[in-house]
Order: structure tokens, then C-alpha cells, then sequence
């Protein structure tokens, strides 16, 4: 009974991550048009934690001790269609 209350005792911290696109399309004539797109990963630029750290005999055992390399990103792209 004691091996049930102990299992899964220590969580990762949550993930969190927002992405966001915005697209417009103009049209220059009847067959011709450019697409404007512009995307950002990771927009609110919030840290993600690494998970908990190693087993009972390290000397970090249970603690975060740093994050995950997400860094806010944006991407801008043209597309010519005819």
C-alpha cells in the first residue's frame, strides 16, 4: 500500500506554449497575387521548465534546476502566386 502512495509523487512542471499565425492575401490582378504571412512560435515567450531532476542519490534529487531553450521565434514570408 505504501508503493501506491509513492508512485508518481513528483510531477514535471506544466508546458506552455503559444503559436500564432496571422495570413493575408492581396490580389494584384485577375490571376495574380502575393500571400503575406507572418507566424510567431512561442509568442507569449514564457519559460518551459526542465523536468525534475535525477534519482534519490543526486544531489538535486526532486529539484528544477534550469529551462528549456524556447525562445520566441518569428518567421515572415511572401508568396507569389500567377
Amino acid at each position: 500500500m505504501v508503493k501506491d502512495r509513492i508512485r508518481n509523487y513528483f510531477y514535471n512542471p506544466s508546458f506552455n506554449n503559444l503559436n500564432v499565425g496571422l495570413f493575408k492575401t492581396f490580389r494584384i490582378s485577375e490571376s495574380h497575387r502575393v500571400l503575406f504571412r507572418a507566424e510567431g512560435f512561442n509568442a507569449n515567450n514564457h519559460p518551459n521548465w526542465n523536468d525534475v531532476d535525477g534519482g534519490p542519490r543526486s544531489g538535486t534529487f526532486g529539484k528544477v534546476t534550469g529551462k528549456k531553450d524556447d525562445r520566441r521565434n518569428i518567421q515572415l514570408s511572401l508568396r507569389y502566386s500567377f
